[in-house]
């Protein structure tokens, strides 16, 4: 029989750690209305919540009974928190799975999965942090005209060269793929 400890901490960690984090989302904005002295009409605020509450809880209970047996319990609690779940953490984890050689629903794979969904969680994190400080430069020029000094021309012709520089990286991305990006089926594998 399977010693059961290992799964019953990572429900308990899981278990709290969602409900912090689901309190910790919803802090912030009842936070900075508090700080900032506005009233919240909590009524108008559930009337426009609970269909996008029963939308979104539809989606997640089918993704986490879907997703449960293929990445194990641990790394879906990781995946809920962070977001993401069927683009990047399912993939990573499978992945991961595959590699290191374990079967999906072992306590090993279970393990594995955890790893991988903790590491994508950095790049991801890692990724947003980088765009936001080599981009942010890019924008300011373009918000601050526009929305500052309501100059909307140059905004919009500073908007127009990162379009085309944008396109430009996105051709030359696209065009040199051949030569850096492998495809499966090209070789008959």
């Amino acid at each position: 029989m399977k010693d059961n400890s290992f799964y019953n901490k990572i429900h308990r960690l899981g278990r709290i750690t969602v409900v912090c984090a689901l309190i910790s989302f919803m802090a912030v904005p009842f936070g900075l209305a508090a700080v900032n002295g506005i009233s919240m009409n909590i009524p108008e605020i559930l009337k426009n919540a609970i269909p996008l509450l029963l939308t979104f809880s539809i989606s997640g209970i089918c993704e986490n009974l879907s997703f449960m047996p293929i990445i194990g319990s641990g790394a879906l609690y990781m995946s809920c928190v962070t977001g993401n779940v069927s683009n990047m953490k399912v993939p990573a984890a499978v992945n991961a799975m595959e590699v290191a050689g374990y079967t999906a629903g072992s306590d090993r794979a279970d393990v594995v999965a955890i790893i991988a969904v903790a590491a994508s969680t950095f790049v991801t994190t890692a990724i947003v942090f980088l765009g936001m400080l080599f981009l942010a430069p890019l924008f300011e020029p373009i918000y601050n005209n526009a929305f500052l000094r309501h100059k909307m021309g140059m905004a919009s012709a500073q908007a127009w060269v990162l379009f085309i520089i944008v396109c430009a990286l996105t051709g030359i991305a696209f065009v040199s793929q051949k030569k850096w990006v492998y495809y499966s089926d090209e070789d008959g594998r």
